[in-house]
């Protein structure tokens, strides 16, 4: 699970428009508010989001690690 800081510089984009590495996915966005999103292409990060990622990729540190 990563944090949304707010100079990430995808905010406002569609997830299906990020450049994200394979192997990965965003199984759900908790907005700042408590509300859980289950993602699709058209949602969009927010600052202050939780991003929670599945991946077996275990040296992801940050929410800057999931794009290539």
């Amino acid at each position: 699970e990563f944090n949304v800081g707010k100079d990430l510089p995808y905010l406002g984009v569609p997830l299906k428009d990020l450049p994200l590495k394979s192997g990965l996915l965003l199984a759900g966005i908790v907005r700042r508010n408590g509300k859980i999103v289950i993602p699709s292409g058209g949602d969009m990060l927010e600052p202050m989001d939780d991003v929670i990622v599945v991946t077996t990729d275990t040296t992801m540190q940050d929410i800057y690690d999931i794009f290539q």
